[in-house]
């Protein structure tokens, strides 16, 4: 009976089976996975095909790779130890693929479909799954031993014999055919010119998600909506005319915190992320060099520095200390960085599901970090600032702490208080409606009062720089004008800048207030002692063409396409004029923006579209689709 029950046969498989029904294990598993990360938003699916092509076939090397030499062990001990139970484990090596790909194919059906599956599971349903696995684990031993003794019978052919030596050399040469060397990262280590004599300042970035200047009594609103920071512009720098780079919030966090522009990192909107030496070339990276620990508070998973691959930058983000797994940095010594995050990825998710059903370690479930109800966003500023405060307060090394304020994103605001839309319904509100947006960017103003009281209190006041920024305007627009006020210790350098100045000048600025060479891979310029004057301010978005996934906020990797890839469309202020050129259709569009209190004289259309096309090709763009001027359409 029992001898019935179990999943092995009593005859003994074939090693040339077991080679040739591995690599067939590691086919089904490596495709079905690429299959799924290549049509979801991800990093992968944004990539060239051919490059996808090489990370399916570079994995399912690599799979094999270890599946063979995992077979070739056991294939050794059965050698010398002659122990005949040894060939029936054996089996459990496909046949635990095989499981291990139907659970992932069952949890991606249920999970894309219906929104529940293993990450949402507890309790009970967490041990139904633990037992369906193994059900399927019994079921695939079974069907694996069945398989190979049957095949063992029907082939007699010696040269089946020598399916190990041809899959082996199957296998390598897909590893020589697809491997590319990874790209050489720099340590990061002390920097030998870090001051010694001079205490640094703690860095305090606030960036405030969809705050537009013009509802900001800071910046001349009639209601006052910003007291505080009406207070703090009088003796602070305070850029009257400030544009964002990227009308997106990842694009634009990056580009603050590496004063890059969005063109030059290729980072727009989630999945994009930060590759090779743009990993590395940021402000916090800079900072850390010099003896700063480096803390965020943001929105996990989508403006996460983690998410967004800055390198060696934070100590902490989001309340997770950074940690990176010894796997994905062994696998970045030795693989591509492409090719080594999605191994990462690949093996992350059967290993994180099994965790979760087995009682190991409960897995995230990510979709749980879309914004969906603003209220909670408040909830959770208060408690970014409260743990930045207790960093900087407790810390005895100089912190750097960027704080993203998700209260003001909209489209629909949930104050704790009703002042500007006192009698209407919270509940009831139509989309940015702007009393209550007026309440909610109150209701920021006074967390910012809170946390110039406790800096004072603590007598950190004079030893903080203070950064108060948006990432663009409200409704993803990079045209509008954004608060930009920075108030150094000492009041020092306080004054009201005409000029346009840009979130790529942020970096840059802190920098030369700290006595920091500006490297120069930075594109943005300090504006701390002297105004930029008239220049163009470059920004990017999406919308057109690039679509987003209303469910996961990320791009949908279909609608990524050459010569342009992420980007839409460039948009340039000049003084109190912008003008946006749609990539992809070719589309010019200009307006005037009307609170801007610029007084220079803005550049002509013609000689706008001539330095777009220049930005992009210094960018290594193709632009030879776009024409000239006068071949675009004029709406």
């Amino acid at each position: 009976m029992l001898r019935k029950l179990s999943p092995f046969s009593s005859e003994e498989p074939a090693w040339s089976g077991l080679f040739l029904l591995t690599f067939t294990a590691s086919i089904v598993y490596t495709f079905s996975e690429w299959l799924f990360i290549i049509t979801k938003p991800s990093s992968i699916a944004i990539l060239p095909l051919l490059q996808k092509v090489r990370i399916f076939l570079l994995s399912l090397g690599v799979v094999s790779t270890i599946g063979f030499a995992l077979l070739a062990f056991i294939g050794l001990l059965w050698l010398i130890l002659k122990w005949r139970w040894l060939k029936p484990i054996a089996t459990l090596l496909p046949a635990g693929i095989l499981s291990g790909t139907t659970l992932l194919l069952v949890d991606n059906f249920t999970y894309t479909l219906f929104h529940w599956g293993i990450a949402t599971s507890s309790g009970w349903t967490r041990a139904m799954y633990m037992l369906a696995f193994l059900g399927m684990l019994y079921g695939w031993t079974r069907k694996v031993n069945a398989w190979l003794i049957s095949e063992e019978k029907r082939r007699h052919n010696h040269y089946f014999r020598f399916a190990p030596i041809a899959l082996t050399g199957l296998v390598i040469l897909l590893l020589a055919l697809t491997y590319v060397p990874p790209h050489a990262v720099r340590p990061l280590n002390a920097n030998p010119d870090a001051p010694t004599t001079k205490k640094l300042p703690h860095i305090l970035l606030i960036t405030a998600d969809g705050l537009n200047a013009n509802h900001l009594s800071v910046y001349g609103y009639q209601r006052d909506t910003t007291p505080n920071l009406r207070q703090l512009a009088e003796r602070s720098l305070v850029a009257e005319n400030a544009y964002s780079n990227c009308a997106y919030t990842a694009g634009s966090v990056v580009s603050i915190l590496t004063g890059k522009y969005p063109t030059t990192t290729r980072v727009i909107y989630r999945p994009d992320k930060l590759r090779d030496k743009d990993a590395f070339e940021h402000l916090p990276y800079i900072l850390k060099s010099y003896g700063y620990f480096g803390v965020q508070y943001s929105w996990p998973h989508h403006v996460d520095a983690y998410a967004l691959n800055f390198q060696s930058g934070f100590d902490i983000a989001n309340g997770v200390i950074f940690a990176q797994s010894p796997v994905l940095t062994n696998l970045q010594k030795y693989l591509d960085e492409d090719s080594a995050d999605y191994m990462y990825e690949i093996l992350n998710r059967i290993v994180d599901r099994l965790r979760h059903i087995f009682f190991l370690k409960d897995m995230t479930d990510y979709r749980l970090l879309v914004p969906t109800n603003p209220e909670v966003f408040s909830l959770e500023d208060r408690d970014k600032l409260e743990k930045a405060i207790e960093i900087l307060i407790t810390s005895d090394k100089p912190v750097f702490a960027h704080i993203h304020w998700m209260g003001t994103h909209g489209p629909k605001f949930h104050p704790g208080t009703q002042i500007f839309s006192q009698g209407k319904n919270i509940n009831d509100q139509e989309a940015w409606d702007p009393d209550f947006y007026d309440d909610a960017i109150l209701e920021f103003d006074q967390a910012m009062g809170r946390l110039l009281d406790t800096l004072e209190t603590h007598g950190l006041a004079d030893q903080t720089v203070l950064i108060v920024a948006s990432d663009h305007g409200q409704q993803w627009k990079a045209t509008t004008r954004l608060p930009w006020i920075i108030h150094f210790p000492q009041d020092a350098y306080r004054r009201r800048i005409q000029d346009e100045v840009q979130s790529l000048d942020i970096a840059p600025t802190l920098l030369d207030y700290l006595g920091i060479p500006q490297p120069m891979w930075m594109e943005g310029a300090s504006v701390l002692r002297v105004d930029p004057g008239p220049r163009p301010i470059f920004s990017t978005g999406i919308g057109d063409e690039v679509k987003v996934d209303s469910k996961t906020r990320q791009l949908i990797p279909e609608t990524i396409k050459p010569p342009f890839y992420n980007i839409d469309y460039i948009s340039v202020v000049s003084c109190n004029w912008w003008y946006r050129l749609k990539l992809n259709s070719r589309v010019w569009e200009s307006g005037q923006i009307e609170d801007s209190t610029a007084t220079c004289t803005p550049l002509p259309p013609e000689q706008v579209f001539t330095l777009i096309v220049e930005h992009l090709k210094e960018r290594g763009f193709d632009t030879s689709g776009l024409g000239s001027f006068d071949d675009i359409q004029h709406p």
